[in-house]
């Protein structure tokens, strides 16, 4: 009875491990997410990591995210498309205190951009404001990534 007990049990978690991965993604609170997990997100994560922050990494490309070797260092990680504002709600953006945008597209980066203040909208006013950091190679693009400006 009890070996059939445990087997039930892990085979829930097994099932509904994402789902409980991705609500507790949803209530971190305080954290960095780093979209984008190619060498400079990963070394972005690794410095915040050692330094004592809770870091959700987002990438669309599984493999990048296995070889950054994040996961193992106590980072949440969420394969999905950081243009997704259900993606940028599971990672809890609107809680965190940091987003840094590195695809390595300058229009990826824009566009999650754009998708990160529509997400934040709800952002408690009063409260710490959320930091943005997108990197932005095109210096002609650079003033099209300013989430500060009203028609940005």
């Amino acid at each position: 009875v009890v070996a059939a007990f445990g087997t039930i049990i892990s085979t829930l978690l097994a099932v509904f491990a994402e789902r409980i991965h991705r609500v507790l993604m949803r209530r971190m609170s305080g954290h960095a997410v780093i979209i984008g997990v190619g060498q400079a997100g990963s070394q972005l994560a690794t410095s915040l990591i050692d330094g004592g922050w809770k870091v959700a990494i987002v990438d669309t490309d599984e493999h990048a995210i296995r070889a950054s070797g994040l996961v193992g260092h106590g980072a949440r990680e969420l394969l999905d498309d950081g243009r997704e504002l259900a993606t940028l709600h599971a990672v809890g953006a609107c809680s965190a205190d940091v987003v840094i945008v590195v695809t390595g597209s300058d229009t990826r980066n824009l566009t999650i951009g754009k998708a990160i203040r529509r997400a934040v909208v709800s952002r408690n006013s009063c409260g710490q404001p959320l930091q943005v950091f997108m990197h932005i190679s095109d210096s002609r693009l650079a003033s099209i990534g300013d989430l500060s400006r009203e028609d940005a």
